[in-house]
Formats: C-alpha cells, structure tokens, sequence
C-alpha cells in the first residue's frame, strides 16, 4: 500500500447552510498501479484529488501516505513531503508565463533546495523525455495546448515521486493529443510511479487504467477493473480453429 483514505469527509459552509462534498470516503490505494476517479462534474473528483495530494485538508479523517499522517503534518512539512513524494497535474497546466519550458520544469527542483544549475540539468533530460528538447526554451505562450500540458507533466515527474495526480489532464485537449498525453502517463505508470486521474474519458479508463473509483454524491459508490481491461479476446481465426478441432480428431482415427 502507497496511500490510504480514512474516512474523509470534506464540507463548506454556503451561508447557513452547510454543503457536503465528500462523506466517509476510505480507499487504499497500492503503489505502482493507475486509477481512475470518475463520476459527473461536480461531485467530488478534484476536491477529493486535492486531498490526496495534500492541496487541502479534509474536514475529518486522515489521509495517510507510506505511515506518514497528513493530520501530523504542519502547513510547511506537508508541502515539503508534497514536493518531495507527490506530482501534481492540473487541467489547465498552470505554467508560470515568464519563464521558459525548462525553467518552469525546473522550479520544484530549486523549491527543494536544489542548485538552480542542476536543477535546470535534470529539467533539460526531463523534457527531453517528453519529446520537449527542442521547445525548452520556449515561453508557455509560445507552445501549443499539448505541448504545455508535457511541460506540466515533465513538471510534475521532475523530483522524482513516487505517485501522480491528474485532475482532468486532457480535458482541454483533442483526441489524438489526449492519447499522446495519455500514452505518456501510462509509460510513466509502467516505470513504477503511481498514477491517480480524475477523467471524464471513458475511452482512456477502459483502455490504460486499472481500477475504476466511481463518486457520486460525495460518496465512494463502485471500485472495479475498467470494463474489458486485461481481458484476452478470442479471434475470429481463433474461434474458427477451436470449432474445427473435433473434425481434426475425428480424421485423425
């Protein structure tokens, strides 16, 4: 087990009345798998990402990543643990519009301590890996929609952590540059990193994801395999050999 869930109950007041967005949600989430949190707009996906990530703090219960209680933590040494275990993708990237691709990639590392040359090094190599090497030194205005959803993405994969957080990460794009982005997750799935996203796509869940958690009403509902995920389909050619086995034997006597 990575992460755990325990009995997270998130409420706002609104005026006099109080608004319930989560209610005793638990769930252990296991390293090195993918998961999919899924449900309508508005119900809880990113409210519920946030306290994953430690963005927010729960109303009551306790989020717990490798025994380390978020309830323990103060504001400063749980964005200190965030930086250092945890990558954050949001929908609409949030690049810093005055540095460049590379500097952007980079910030977490100098944020961390880090020296601002080596830090810039290791952000070179990250967006190499995304397919960046040569926009690195492009501001986010000059790169197109994909293209600074992968800054993001090399943003988040930059200190190395051991899970990553999606909220919607190709809700804003087209469909060939969804499964670009997509496609990259799940190679960075592949290399051992937990990977958590909240989706609207359910082309993407039941194609790369391996749990489906389904919200509704603030309330954890399903947790299951994506619908014909891992599941190994017979042929045509195949179904047609097996129907002629019997005659095989048969002539065989």
């Amino acid at each position: 087990m990575l992460l755990e869930l325990k009995n997270i109950c998130k409420s706002y007041l609104d005026g006099e009345k109080k608004l319930t967005v989560l209610e005793d949600v638990s769930y252990s989430f296991e390293a090195g798998k993918s998961y999919a949190i899924v449900g309508r707009s508005g119900i809880g996906k990113s409210t519920l990402l946030n306290m994953i990530a430690g963005l927010d703090r729960p109303t009551s219960g306790d989020v717990i990543l490798d025994t380390v209680s978020y309830s323990n933590l103060s504001e400063e040494q749980l964005a200190k643990l965030r930086g250092a275990t945890l990558g954050f993708i949001f929908q609409s990237h949030h690049l810093l519009a005055e540095f460049n691709a590379e500097e952007n990639v980079a910030m977490p590392l100098i944020i961390l301590g880090q020296a601002k040359s080596k830090a810039l090094l290791v952000a070179r190599e990250i967006l190499n890996k995304v397919g960046l090497s040569d926009r690195s030194h492009h501001r986010p205005s000059q790169l197109s929609g994909g293209e600074q959803q992968r800054v993001a993405i090399a943003r988040s994969m930059v200190a190395k952590p051991k899970m990553l957080v999606a909220d919607e990460p190709t809700g804003n794009l087209d469909t060939t540059t969804s499964w670009e982005i997509v496609k990259l997750l799940q190679d960075i799935n592949a290399l051992g990193t937990t990977v958590i996203m909240a989706t609207h796509n359910t082309d993407i869940v039941n194609s790369l994801l391996k749990r489906v958690i389904t919200l509704n009403k603030g309330v954890l509902e399903k947790d299951e395999k994506p619908k014909g995920h891992h599941e190994k389909k017979e042929s045509v050619a195949e179904k047609q050999e097996t129907k002629e086995e019997p005659a095989k034997s048969g002539e065989e006597k």
